[in-house]
C-alpha cells in the first residue's frame, strides 16, 4: 500500500521526470533535455525573490537599455562623423552594420577600441591636440564611450535590481504588520 502511494503522488513523478531529463542530457548530449531543472530553478524558493525583483522594475530596466541603445546610437553617429578615417571598414560598411558592431562588440569586450584602427600616437603636444590623427579627441571620444556605457549604464541597471530587492523588502515587512 505505501509502495501504491510513493508512485501515484504526482511529486514523486515530477521529480523522476526532472532526474531523467537531467541523464537524458548527459547521455544524449542534448541541451534541449535541461529544460525541466531550469523550469525546476525558476520556481524555487530561493530564486523567487530574484525573479520578483527583476520583474518588479522590468520596465525600468528596459526604458534604460533603450535609453542606452539611443545614446550608444548618437556616440556610433559622432563617432562615424569626427573619425571616418579610424573605424575599421570590415566593422562599418553601414549604419545597420556599425551599430551592431559597437553594441556586440562594447557589451562583450571592452569598449569599441577593436572596432577602430590603431591610433597613431602623436610625438607632440600639438599633434596631440590638433594635429593628423587627432589623438585628443579619439582618446575623450573613446574613454567617455567606454565610461558611459561600460560603467555608468551597467550601474544603473544594477542600481535598479537593488532598489527592487528594496521595494520587495518593504512590501513583504508591510505585508507582516
Amino acid at each position: 500500500v505505501s509502495t501504491w502511494i510513493v508512485f501515484s503522488s504526482a511529486w514523486v513523478w515530477y521529480e523522476v521526470l526532472i532526474l531523467f531529463g537531467s541523464v537524458l542530457a548527459v547521455v544524449a548530449q542534448e541541451p534541449t533535455f535541461t529544460f525541466m531543472p531550469l523550469f525546476e530553478i525558476c520556481f524555487w524558493k530561493g530564486s523567487v525573490p530574484v525573479i520578483d525583483a527583476v520583474r518588479f522594475n522590468a520596465g525600468k530596466m528596459i526604458q534604460t537599455f533603450l535609453l542606452g541603445l539611443l545614446v550608444m546610437y548618437l556616440w556610433m553617429l559622432m563617432g562615424i562623423w569626427w573619425l571616418v578615417d579610424d573605424h575599421k571598414l570590415e566593422y562599418c560598411n553601414n549604419m545597420l552594420q556599425c551599430f551592431w558592431s559597437y553594441f556586440y562588440t562594447s557589451m562583450r569586450e571592452a569598449g569599441i577600441n577593436d572596432l577602430m584602427q590603431d591610433p597613431v600616437y602623436a610625438h607632440t603636444l600639438f599633434d596631440f591636440a590638433v594635429g593628423e590623427g587627432a589623438m585628443l579627441l579619439r582618446a575623450m571620444w573613446d574613454m567617455t564611450y567606454q565610461f558611459l556605457f561600460l560603467y555608468v549604464l551597467i550601474a544603473i541597471i544594477t542600481g535598479i535590481v537593488i532598489d527592487a530587492f528594496g521595494g520587495l523588502r518593504d512590501e513583504r515587512d508591510a505585508a507582516e504588520d
